[in-house]
């Protein structure tokens, strides 16, 4: 009796490739590239930075102008509200006694 066995193996190939810093960095466009991309993500953070600090300019400016307006239109009523108030609390005073 004759038994046949026929086996067969497979051979499997690795190829592996390293990369350095280098062949990044060509890959990206070279070093421009590189610096780019790299100021291309910040960027939009700069502009967001730009845009709060312009939102604060803008607010200082306005409590400015606020301030001086209350000076200007309010300091000219205050002796009338100065005698309102205290009007008031002398009635309030007249009321308690």
């Amino acid at each position: 009796m004759r038994v046949s066995l026929r086996v067969s193996f497979t051979e499997e190939k690795f190829n592996f490739l390293f990369y350095s810093l280098k062949d990044l960095i060509s890959e990206i466009g070279g070093l421009g590239g590189a610096i780019a991309g790299f100021l291309g993500q910040f960027g939009v953070y700069i502009m967001m930075l730009f845009v709060v600090d312009l939102v604060m300019v803008i607010r200082r400016k306005y409590k400015q102008k606020k301030r001086m307006h209350n000076l200007v239109i309010i300091g000219k009523k205050l002796p009338f509200f100065k005698k309102i108030v205290l009007s008031r609390l002398f009635a309030i005073g007249m009321q308690i006694s």
